[in-house]
């Protein structure tokens, strides 16, 4: 939710004073925009020296330049942003360094200077607390994002393993029919070799639920013969 503007009630002063309170407000900004026009610049050269000194820049700043890597870098974000913040004249060069920094979502920056081009005076305190809200925002829909694709996924996932089951059931059903039917073609051959009567014969003499026993001893028989004749 967007935060409201930051707002200064000039009931309880005289209107003289109040007078002189907005031109000194308004001088402070026109000096701070002034800044940003002096640290832009400062932010050009660095990124300048920067590009010449490759990996002893931070050495560099701080022993020439007198200040701390962390301002160099908020004077080399305004050089490389500033230009959307020129038209902008009440924000301050706290906001500023704050929203040219590589974690400010763009939608926040634009959401700012939408404010600012209005009217409103917008704080350093409202910037991160937006910036907060934008960042734990982009969290949850990257969660939820991965939480759906996840979904997706396991929905796939599931869709193949019944696909697969399938496949295998089909297969082996198949297997079975044509099993089925090889064994149909060896009983016809038994008893178009047999004759009808012998092999109703042959069935007659089986004790009930003895067949396998009897179908292994032919087995076994017909083996140890084969072994004779090949040796």
């Amino acid at each position: 939710m967007m935060p409201a503007c930051a707002t200064f009630t000039y009931d309880a002063v005289p209107a003289v004073m109040a007078a002189a309170l907005r031109e000194q407000a308004a001088r402070i900004r026109k000096l701070d925009r002034d800044a940003l026009q002096t640290v832009t610049e400062a932010g050009r050269e660095l990124l300048d020296a920067k590009d010449k000194l490759q990996g002893r820049f931070i050495q560099w700043v701080e022993a020439e330049c007198g200040f701390s890597l962390k301002t160099a870098e908020n004077y080399m974000n305004a050089a490389k942003r500033g230009g959307e913040f020129v038209n902008v004249t009440n924000l301050s060069l706290g906001v500023i360094y704050r929203l040219t920094t590589k974690s400010v979502p763009s939608g926040v920056v634009d959401a700012v200077l939408k404010r600012a081009s209005i009217g409103e005076v917008v704080t350093e305190r409202e910037v991160a607390r937006e910036v907060k809200e934008a960042i734990e925002e982009a969290r949850h829909q990257k969660r939820e994002a991965e939480r759906l694709q996840k979904k997706s996924q396991q929905r796939a996932d599931s869709k193949r393993t019944l696909a697969r089951r399938e496949a295998e059931r089909l297969r082996y059903e198949e297997n079975q029919r044509k099993e089925e039917e090889r064994r149909r073609q060896v009983v016809f051959s038994i008893i178009e070799t047999l004759g009808e009567e012998h092999a109703g014969f042959l069935i007659d003499i089986f004790p009930p639920h003895e067949e396998w026993r009897v179908f292994d001893l032919l087995r076994k028989e017909v083996d140890k013969r084969r072994r004779e004749e090949a040796a």
